[in-house]
């Protein structure tokens, strides 16, 4: 089931969800769906800020792999 940023925001979940990809939780997350497999999250550098490209706008990475999101103490999908 696909989750974007705002989803959460409309069903009133803002900080109550937490996603994961093989186990490690991910932050700054865009959309992330946990039956294709993947997530988009804002890069960040090493301190956590948003990395900016040339264009002035946040970079995004998309990462893969098992996805798992959780809100509150429920698992909502994991594949």
């Amino acid at each position: 089931m696909p989750l974007t940023c705002w989803d959460v925001m409309e069903r009133g979940l803002t900080g109550k969800v937490d996603v994961f990809v093989d186990g490690e939780k991910v932050s700054r997350c865009i959309e992330a769906d946990d039956e294709a497999g993947y997530v988009l999250c804002w890069q960040t550098d090493e301190q956590g800020n948003v990395v900016l490209g040339d264009d002035g706008y946040p970079k995004m990475v998309r990462l893969e792999g098992r996805v798992e999101i959780r809100i509150r103490d429920s698992v909502v999908r994991h594949t």
